[in-house]
């Protein structure tokens, strides 16, 4: 797993509530009502997010501006429309 894939995960960990009360713990051992769990639908919005802010940034006037194409402003719009379908598609809200 790359870093930043790595830094989105961490990110999508949430400590939730056993509901176990501690059954099969041994005596001595320590139990925490607590476990972090992986919340899969913010780790996917994450990732989402995170490719729509790649593309805005490469295509949208991040990196080729000495080219004048993010200068266009129908590429712009281009670039506007394709992060607003994505999220649509993958239900990411702004």
């Amino acid at each position: 797993m790359n870093e930043r894939i790595q830094e989105l995960y961490t990110q999508a960990l949430e400590n939730k509530f056993d509901y176990g009360g501690g059954r099969g713990v041994k005596p001595g051992e320590y139990y925490s009502n607590y476990k972090t769990v992986l919340n899969a639908e913010k780790f996917a919005e994450l990732i989402v997010r995170e490719c729509i802010k790649e593309i805005e940034f490469q295509y949208g006037g991040g990196n080729l501006m000495e080219d004048g194409i993010t200068h266009n402003p129908e590429w712009n719009n281009a670039i506007e429309c394709v992060s607003a379908m994505i999220k649509q598609h993958f239900g990411v809200k702004e």
